[in-house]
């Protein structure tokens, strides 16, 4: 009986794979053993190589989509500051409306004309910001509308009150006949004034209550050296008894500028005004004309 081996240890190899390349025949070519873990290494290098297409194709699909959402994250930030912004502005104007309301009131009160009642002013209701994008950009807009609106009536009220007369034509002058019967004061029968008569002295300045376009310049039987202004819907001021004139026909005017000089020329008996409010060819009394 043979005694045990001292001193040497059994050991037991890792299994191992062999990898046989083959010819176009079937013939052997080449046998490599492989370990498991260069089968495994190998493994995963043909798993990445097949998933980094994919991962190129998916990227490349998402790259727009993402792009898209930051710019929609940001038009978001912009509509929402944007509609803040109007949002401050709405008691601004809507203090202007009720100042021009009652500016309107009162001259449309005083003159009678049907002329200087605006249309009605556009709703001031404000549209509350949404975390919604599509909802955020319909109230900007709804918005931008109104506002647009709204600075479109503000403008047709400041022109319908430029072109309105309000002041006095002539600043140092008192009032020599009024407008209505009155008997002439050179036949001595009872006529119909049609304005107003604003004595003063010669060279006196008469200037445009209004703005407005001169439509008339040159003498005109017994009213004399005479100016109309035309302010348009039908309104019209006639200025008579002139002795010169500053303006010619076809200028604009703008209330405040001066026209011409008082005088006594036509028919008259001293140095005056005779001035005209006309609506639609119909003379009409010039004092509610007067706010100053």
């Amino acid at each position: 009986m043979k005694p045990p081996r001292i001193g040497r240890a059994t050991s037991r190899r890792s299994p191992r794979t062999t990898l046989l390349v083959l010819g176009a025949h079937g013939q052997r070519l080449l046998r490599l053993p492989v370990g498991p873990s260069l089968l495994l290494a190998a493994s995963g290098v043909l798993l990445v190589a097949a998933a980094l297409p994919l991962l190129l194709c998916l990227c490349l699909r998402l790259a727009p989509a993402a792009a898209a959402a930051t710019d929609l994250h940001q038009h978001h930030g912009q509509l929402v500051m944007r509609i803040a912004e109007l949002q401050t502005q709405l008691p601004r104007l809507q203090h202007a409306h009720r100042q021009a309301e009652r500016q309107l009131a009162q001259l449309g009160q005083r003159s009678g004309l049907a002329h200087v009642a605006l249309p009605p002013p556009p709703p001031q209701d404000a549209a509350a910001a949404t975390p919604n994008l599509a909802a955020t950009l319909h109230a900007v807009q709804r918005q931008q509308a109104k506002l647009a609106a709204t600075l479109d009536y503000f403008d047709l009220a400041q022109d319908v009150l430029a072109r309105t007369p309000s002041v006095r034509p002539v600043g140092l002058a008192w009032l020599s006949s009024a407008f209505g019967r009155r008997r002439d004061p050179l036949l001595g029968h009872w006529v119909i004034h049609k304005g107003l008569d604003l004595a003063g002295h010669l060279g006196d300045p008469v200037s445009a209550p209004a703005d407005g376009v001169v439509a008339y310049v040159g003498l005109r039987g017994g009213y004399g050296l005479t100016v109309v202004l035309d302010h348009g819907d039908g309104l019209q001021t006639h200025y008579a008894h002139l002795q010169s004139t500053n303006v010619v026909r076809g200028a604009r005017v703008r209330r405040g500028e001066r026209l011409a000089a008082m005088g006594s020329s036509g028919r008259s008996t001293g140095p005056h005004l005779h001035y005209e409010v006309r609506q639609m060819g119909e003379p009409q009394d010039p004092r509610p004309f007067i706010l100053n």
